[in-house]
């Protein structure tokens, strides 16, 4: 356990520790009070592993949010980090972040957009 999560753990809260602490672990996300949350601590947790995206609320998915966590998961998680991307956020920028990751990540990409991943997005 890192000092910021036992510190958390001991009943320290403030944005800013919280904040450091999902930086070190993004997995604390999950340990954070909803009213400490914010867009920079999901895409700190995100960032870390892509699979904390299922601790990001609905309503605070973004495609900020999820091109990160796109960046940010291996081939094998990508089908499940996927699942919890609204449709309206797989874009063809989100699909590139996940091929550049992991070239096999392809395979979960839309016929439709494959021309235009393999082209680097342009």
């Amino acid at each position: 356990m890192t000092a910021a999560a036992i510190f958390l753990a001991r009943g320290g809260a403030c944005k800013e520790i919280y904040l450091e602490a999902v930086k070190q672990d993004g997995n604390i996300i999950s340990s954070v009070p909803m009213v400490f949350r914010a867009e920079e601590m999901y895409i700190a947790a995100v960032s870390r592993d892509g699979r904390m995206l299922k601790h990001v609320p609905e309503k605070s998915k973004t495609g900020k949010t999820c091109n990160m966590a796109a960046r940010n998961t291996r081939y094998y998680d990508f089908k499940y980090v996927l699942e919890q991307i609204l449709e309206e956020l797989r874009t063809a920028e989100l699909y590139l972040e996940a091929v550049k990751n992991d070239g096999d990540a392809l395979e979960f990409v839309p016929e439709e957009l494959k021309a235009v991943v393999r082209r680097g997005g342009t």
